[in-house]
């Protein structure tokens, strides 16, 4: 009886645990709270004596990998400084002003265009892109509330624990990158990606709300290609007829699940409706054919429905594609750049895309699912590759951040724990092989 008792007054995962995670959070060690927090987020429990995925092994980092140069690395503002050590001045980010308040900053001696950030935590940014306009008392209400969070307690990641909280002003950047990309014609049989149900799903639920569910019903029933060269050859075929009647257009082919392809076909905005639909009438042959309009976003969607691939045909408002400056965040392992992906925090429907080392597309995503249309491949892809092995090296996991502008490529922030380490990798053969690439320190 006895045992029992102290099993479930000590055990993190029956009620004594969650209630001083509810109301005491801050009595409970780092492993213990970190064990709870765990079973919340993701249904089961650590195994803390055999981490094997990339989630799991970034808590047991947080435990037993506590370096005191990470406090420096992971703090923004002296970032910048050991950044410049190793990578050269030229890829920093110009620091205009440090203050101890928010009471501190004065317009005046800022210029029209800046940036205010607190050095200590994540998303607590105010972005000025005039003065004439720019809220100074909002954005004093939003720094002030973050200068008093101690970003540790959230998910314990130890680095942060001993930062000093200060707001500092930085020199306001732009993207290399166009928001506004025009379309172009490629073969779809070069652009393969291979995917699954859960991910086409979740994007289809985001992006397109009305009708999808029938799409889900026909891949759910769907089979086995029986000759996929065949079946990839009618969808090129039919994107050809497609692009000399319309234009340039954009063609990606989605296998999901092995058994059946999704050609989603970008049509340019400015294109006459009424043409969309005698295209797809002619086209419609022995095909099922489905005539989407979502009201939201005033887009055209069309569907031609066959046994063995369906094709999506759409127009999109760009300008929803991406939003601000472009974030290019790179996983490295052991000083090695493995992944990148691309954020697209700030649109309507928020989006990631990941990208292998060769910049192709990768069938993963954690919290937002992929958008349809990829990002194009950075202009100093390389050297962005090149410099966050050198900012990495040595340490079993960290993300080094950049932006590329018109004038230099530059450093953002280094992140050991994406996402807290409490972000479902989706599939979980990634989270699998991401987990891999960490070698734990003995």
């Amino acid at each position: 009886m006895l045992k029992k008792a102290k099993r479930y007054i000590l055990h993190p995962y029956y009620s004594f645990g969650n209630t001083l995670f509810n109301h005491f959070p801050r009595l409970m060690t780092d492993r213990y709270y970190l064990s709870v927090f765990w079973k919340k987020c993701m249904g089961y429990e650590i195994d803390w004596d055999h981490p094997v995925t990339f989630n799991e092994k970034l808590q047991w980092l947080k435990l037993h990998d506590r370096q005191p140069i990470y406090t420096t690395m992971a703090d923004k503002l002296k970032a910048k400084q050991w950044a410049a050590e190793r990578i050269g001045q030229q890829h920093i980010i110009p620091t205009l002003r440090q203050y101890k308040t928010v009471d501190e900053i004065n317009l005046d001696l800022l210029p029209e265009q800046f940036v205010l950030k607190c050095n200590h935590d994540s998303g607590s940014v105010a972005i000025c892109k005039d003065k004439k306009t720019f809220d100074l008392d909002a954005a004093k209400r939003k720094l002030s509330e973050s200068l008093k969070n101690n970003f540790y307690w959230m998910a314990r990641e130890w680095p942060y624990k001993n930062i000093k909280p200060v707001v500092f002003a930085e020199q306001y950047i732009q993207d290399t990158t166009p928001t506004d990309q025009p379309p172009h014609t490629e073969d779809p049989t070069n652009n393969i990606i291979s995917t699954n149900l859960p991910l086409f799903k979740w994007h289809k639920e985001r992006q397109y709300c009305n009708g999808w569910p029938l799409i889900e019903v026909k891949l759910t029933q769907a089979v086995e290609l029986p000759d996929p060269a065949s079946t990839i050859a009618k969808i090129a075929q039919l994107y050809k007829k497609l692009s000399q009647a319309i234009g340039p257009l954009t063609c990606q082919l989605f296998l999901i699940d092995g058994r059946a392809y999704v050609a989603d076909i970008e049509i340019p905005q400015a294109i006459d409706h009424s043409l969309l639909s005698s295209i797809t009438s002619a086209l419609k042959s022995q095909k099922q054919l489905l005539q989407l309009v979502n009201d939201k976003t005033g887009n055209t969607d069309a569907l031609l429905i066959e046994d063995d691939y369906i094709i999506h045909l759409h127009t999109v408002k760009r300008q929803q594609l991406f939003s601000g400056l472009r974030d290019y965040k790179l996983f490295c392992f052991g000083g090695e750049p493995k992944i990148i992906y691309i954020a697209n925090d700030s649109a309507e429907y928020p989006t990631t895309n990941y990208f292998d080392m060769d910049f192709k597309p990768l069938p993963l995503y954690s919290r937002d699912p992929p958008a349809w249309t990829l990002p194009p491949k950075p202009a100093r892809f390389d050297q962005m590759k090149h410099l966050a092995a050198l900012l990495s090296k040595g340490i079993p996991h960290v993300r080094v951040d950049f932006y590329d502008t018109p004038q230099a490529l530059l450093f953002g922030e280094m992140t050991f724990y994406h996402m807290g380490g409490f972000s479902p990798i989706r599939p979980p053969e990634w989270n699998l092989q991401m987990g891999n690439w960490i070698k734990l320190p003995q």
